[in-house]
């Protein structure tokens, strides 16, 4: 006689629980459906056992996948709302069956995360694995929902390359796609961040479509569709990177910046690169592990990311910007590459995945080490970043080293190196913050002229408007990297300070010194001011002195300050377009103001030169260089 409860399932798929009665006989009861365990799950991420469960509800088959951890009552509850058969009285029973269901029947290793991964041998040594929807390197099956099985034809895909996509620079489109392979490779060996590609143009460039040739590499480049690797950024910031969360080498994208109402993006860049989600806490109140990821993440947008971030270096360095590049040939090129490549694509990343175990990560290194050098070597233009910057460079063109050599893509390899040195030659004074707060400046003095008063033949002729400042015409010429000194336009102390302020930069401390730096701020020996007035029968007052220049036309023979180290000159060939510190519209709307005379013979303040020694390492492309570069438009590369 049994001697404790029973359960069992009839031929029908109903549950019943066999049960003796106060009086000892046999009592038998239908508690609901059956449900059984299709497959038990190990998650090889956190060790999680998942069980794949199938029930019935309302005469329809339904599965779901059900953590261990929520094999109890009280939890098991919660899935009533969906369908499970669990209620109050059968809970206890449900679960004894499904426990007993499990016994023989070994879970099986799957993911959930994508891309590069540790795991032991059975000798106990680590070794690099892929995630992908089969492992490479061990045995498991993709348990997520992103849509990376390769669809299509490699052969198909390969030709389509060659034919279509290398003609453009859409081959920089692929290889930035590929760079998420190798960025996840090496990650541990460079404690790199997340590389950020930012597309930026009007409509008709083909950002966009640069954007889904680097998504095909890996998985299907369509956006919106749920659950892809392409999504907009109509989204929260924590919803956005918890798309990232166990991405270690497939490449995704955020696609038109613009939309987002964000006024600074600039907390936002600095979290991407960071590669670790938002911390959280479990309903226990305990911090749960932070979710982390590394790879390739491409945005684009009609503006420079720039436009809407404050203006510091530490987000110029995290994020490499392509601006206005055509990268299609045609509206009707860029619709025949939409269209194949949501036919075709996946096969890529998996191709170079699998070559890179099969090289390990020291011939990586060496190889990654090899294209870092000579974007090095081959920059037209350099300053203190040139050497972090270089290693974002060097994963793009590593990725397309390589992919030429396992899956022979014919990639034009010199093309895009010109590609990235462009670039990177047209964005260098973005990241140097004194060019574009003095440029920024000269900008706000010139739409504020009226608000400046002007020094003439020892008098004070008064602003139209309230005065912010006083410009002082230079009778003696002071010259500074081939530039001379023509004017000192002094601006009260804190109205500097403001105009900094409303121009996104941050640190005016860090401004002034880099000004004293490169001597384009005249001052007294003692601190960075002068006292002035600005206005008549004024009283003096501190005021930041912001130098002038023009062009040096003649051999003038004054005596000139210690120019700043030049950049060298291009190694390569290519059309490099330098933008001024001093932008010549602008000083001459300055200088051709209906009061200016320069004939005055005011004393000009005296030129004390500052102890700091010169950051050599930021300062502007010298004009010889410059007409070097221009000069050789004819001959630069173009794509094969």
């Amino acid at each position: 006689m049994p001697t404790k409860n029973v359960v069992f399932c009839d031929t029908k798929g109903r549950l019943w629980l066999k049960s003796i009665d106060h009086s000892g006989h046999y009592v038998q009861k239908e508690i609901g459906a059956a449900v059984y365990i299709k497959e038990i799950f190990k998650t090889f991420e956190t060790g999680d056992i998942v069980l794949d469960l199938e029930f019935e509800y309302l005469n329809t088959l339904e599965r779901l996948l059900l953590p261990r951890g929520d094999l109890r009552k009280g939890a098991l509850m919660e899935y009533a709302k969906i369908g499970f058969p669990v209620n109050e009285s059968n809970a206890k029973y449900l679960i004894e069956f499904i426990n007993e269901q499990e016994q023989g029947n070994p879970p099986v290793l799957n993911h959930v995360g994508v891309g590069w991964d540790v795991t032991e041998d059975e000798n106990g040594k680590i070794k690099n694995v892929f995630k992908s929807v089969k492992a490479m390197g061990m045995v498991s099956d993709y348990n997520g929902t992103l849509p990376i099985k390769p669809k299509g034809s490699f052969e198909d895909y390969r030709a389509f390359v060659k034919e279509h996509i290398n003609n453009s620079p859409l081959c920089l489109g692929l290889a930035i796609g590929l760079s998420s392979v190798v960025l996840g490779f090496l990650s541990d060996k460079l404690q790199s961040e997340s590389l950020i590609v930012h597309l930026y143009g009007d409509s008709s460039t083909g950002k966009s479509t640069a954007s889904k040739v680097a998504i095909s590499t890996g998985s299907l480049p369509l956006l919106n569709e749920k659950n892809t690797l392409m999504n907009d950024f109509n989204g929260t910031e924590n919803a956005l990177l918890a798309t990232l969360n166990g991405n270690y080498g497939y490449a995704c994208c955020f696609d038109e910046a613009n939309m987002n109402d964000k006024k600074d993006f600039s907390s936002f860049i600095y979290k991407l690169a960071s590669g670790r989600g938002k911390r959280r806490l479990t309903r226990e109140s305990k911090q749960q592990a932070v979710d982390t990821y590394m790879t390739t993440i491409i945005t684009n947008g009609e503006k420079s990311l720039s436009r809407n971030a404050n203006q510091n270096t530490g987000k110029e360095i995290r994020v490499l910007q392509f601006g206005n590049v055509p990268w299609t040939n045609s509206a009707n090129h860029s619709e025949f590459v939409c269209a194949f490549i949501q036919n075709n694509y996946g096969w890529a990343t998996l191709k170079l995945a699998k070559y890179l175990l099969k090289l390990g990560k020291s011939e990586v290194m060496k190889r990654f080490e090899h294209n870092r050098n000579i974007f090095i070597e081959k920059s037209l233009v350099n300053d203190n970043f040139t050497e972090r910057l270089s290693s974002k460079y060097a994963f793009i063109l590593t990725a397309a080293d390589l992919a030429n050599e396992c899956m022979d893509l014919s990639l034009p390899y010199d093309y895009i190196l010109n590609l990235l040195l462009n670039n990177e030659a047209e964005h260098i004074d973005n990241r140097n913050i004194e060019v574009k707060a003095y440029n920024y400046l000269l900008e706000q003095i010139n739409v504020n002229i009226d608000k400046f008063s002007l020094a003439d033949k020892g008098d004070i002729i008064p602003a139209v408007k309230e005065a912010w400042g006083i410009r002082i015409p230079q009778s003696q010429q002071i010259i500074v990297d081939d530039k001379k000194c023509v004017m000192v336009i002094c601006i009260a102390k804190e109205k500097f300070k403001d105009l900094l302020s409303r121009g996104n930069f941050e640190e005016p401390s860090v401004i002034i010194k880099k000004f004293k730096q490169k001597l384009w701020l005249d001052h007294d020996s003692d601190r960075d001011t002068r006292h002035r007035k600005i206005v008549p029968n004024g009283t003096a007052i501190d005021v930041y002195a912001l130098r002038i220049f023009e062009e040096v036309e003649d051999d003038v023979g004054e005596v000139k300050y210690q120019p700043a180290k030049r950049r060298p000159a291009p190694t390569k060939k290519m059309n490099v377009a330098t933008e001024r510190a001093t932008p010549s519209e602008i000083i001459s709307d300055i200088m051709n103001d209906d009061n200016f005379d320069f004939d005055v013979e005011l004393q000009p303040p005296n030129i004390i030169l500052d102890d700091t020694p010169i950051d050599d390492t930021t300062d502007n492309n010298s004009d010889d260089v410059t007409a070097e570069a221009n000069a050789e438009v004819e001959s630069s590369e173009n794509p094969a």
